[in-house]
């Protein structure tokens, strides 16, 4: 046997059994909550990198569910609203499917994504944002076209989710969050974000101006605005695809502290 063959041999010897201990690491703590592995308390059960993978699990989430209620929108509607309310209509399977800081065509986007995969859908519920609309505001990084209109999970994204450094260091965080009980961001079952045991971060008035700030001086935001016709044409989509389907549509205008409106007024 040659030098070359048997490093390649000791190198796949290596290499394969850790991909495979890491890979089934990260599918059984699952810290995105693509897999749908089971959550046990004190190990998974606390996942706060999901956060950071909103488009992720929540487009997974829609393939698994396939849910017949789903609620639009901004992270406003992401923590304010709770699809199972019984507002809306009881015995039918709802989700939570608003994004974090979207555009209007991300919106439209995983309207088509849950339309595609329950195709009797009932009630589309939308929280409008003034900065959906802006021009500047472009598809946040996370956003994958690869992810909408599937049926069933995108083999790379289930590649990216096990085997991957990324993955593992969200396990890691994922462990580290579950065992000492200590989160912030979290996400119930239904697509619904909360805050783990109502607890903020921060006092609340300081949280407050560091989200009015951030409003006023990001990118994408209102630093600078332009009324986007695409985007209002993304909304126009939506109303058109539900008339013509016969789904019951509800959109309203995410209610916002007055200091932000005077804020804009001024600027």
């Amino acid at each position: 046997m040659n030098s070359y063959r048997r490093f390649n041999l000791t190198l796949a010897a290596v290499t394969f059994p850790s991909l495979f201990g890491f890979g089934l690491l990260n599918a059984a703590v699952d810290p995105y909550g693509v897999i749908n592995s089971p959550e046990l308390p004190g190990l998974n059960q606390l996942k706060p990198e999901q956060f950071n993978h909103v488009r992720l699990f929540k487009a997974i989430d829609v393939i698994r569910n396939e849910p017949k209620i789903v609620l639009l929108g901004s992270s406003r509607t992401d923590l304010g609203l709770n699809p199972n309310h019984p507002g809306l209509e009881p015995g039918k399977s709802g989700y939570n499917l608003a994004l974090v800081g979207p555009n209007m065509y991300e919106v439209k986007r995983y309207f088509d994504h849950a339309l595609t995969n329950q195709p009797d859908l009932k009630t589309v519920v939308i929280g409008i944002d003034f900065f959906m609309f802006n021009d500047l505001k472009t598809n946040a990084p996370d956003f994958k076209e690869s992810l909408i209109n599937q049926e069933t999970i995108p083999l790379q994204e289930l590649i990216n989710s096990t085997l991957s450094l990324n993955a593992l260091n969200a396990s890691r965080a994922t462990l580290s969050s579950s065992i000492n009980s200590k989160a912030y961001f979290l996400y119930d079952a239904n697509g619904r974000r909360f805050i783990y045991n109502n607890k903020p971060d921060q006092p609340l008035l300081g949280r407050f101006k560091d989200m009015l700030k951030g409003l006023m001086t990001s990118e994408g935001y209102y630093k600078e605005y332009r009324l986007s016709a695409s985007f209002l044409n993304d909304l126009q989509d939506i109303v058109d695809t539900c008339k013509e389907k016969g789904i019951e549509l509800k959109v309203f205008i995410s209610p916002s502290h007055a200091t932000q409106w005077e804020s804009l007024r001024v600027t």
